[in-house]
């Protein structure tokens, strides 16, 4: 959520009514294609999508996420 917040500047859910929060977080998607931010690479938008995965026995571990093609082209020196 971290790195949604910076690239995007806002958070990948939003309410201020903590039930409809949790309905978000729980059963929605996070939207990865706003308006305006048509520079983000295809490998930035399917890291982000693997980080939000919701199953956690889904969601890739931090090793798996680490050796990630946009990890590797941008973070790693």
């Amino acid at each position: 959520i971290l790195l949604y917040l910076i690239i995007f500047k806002s958070y990948p859910f939003d309410s201020r009514n903590y039930g409809d929060l949790y309905n978000q977080v729980m059963n929605e998607e996070a939207n990865l294609y706003i308006r305006g931010f048509n520079y983000i690479s295809d490998e930035l938008i399917d890291f982000i999508n693997l980080c939000l995965t919701k199953d956690y026995t889904q969601r890739p571990t931090s090793s798996k996420l680490f050796n990630h093609p946009f990890i590797m082209k941008n973070l790693v020196a």
